[in-house]
């Protein structure tokens, strides 16, 4: 179909994403036509264009990509329903008696973050002190 590599194709496609991308396109618009473009370069119009419709769908139409928006949605549901507050409260009273940062559902959750910048870390007294940050 045409003159050129298919590898030269390849990199002149991803040169024209990048382009697209520093000239302020949306990244999903700009692969997308640079994916229809290569493709009806590669194999034609009729092949490419008809590849460009049956290729997303192949592709999107999984069962763990179906899943993940039912789990997005029921954790929406659970959080309107007040259930998200009932679990961080029965971990407060589960895990309440242990000291620092582990006793709080609040820096629980997010266990490999670092401490909020608005409030600096805070030194403990002595050397025997508990080895895990407080929130």
């Amino acid at each position: 179909m045409s003159e050129l590599a298919d590898s030269t194709i390849g990199i002149i496609g991803i040169g024209a994403l990048v382009f697209l991308v520093a000239l302020g396109v949306r990244i999903y618009i700009a692969a997308g036509l640079v994916g229809l473009v290569g493709l009806v370069v590669l194999l034609g119009w009729d092949a490419g264009a008809g590849m460009a419709g049956t290729v997303p769908h192949s592709k999107s139409a999984t069962y763990t990509l179906s899943v993940l928006p039912m789990f997005i949605l029921i954790g929406f549901l659970a959080f309107h329903a007040g259930i998200t507050n009932a679990l961080f409260e029965a971990a407060r009273r589960w895990l309440g008696w242990l000291p620092g940062a582990w006793r709080s559902p609040r820096c629980s959750r997010r266990p490999g973050l670092p401490q909020s910048p608005a409030r600096p870390p805070q030194r403990q007294p002595s050397s025997r002190a508990w080895p895990f940050r407080k929130c």
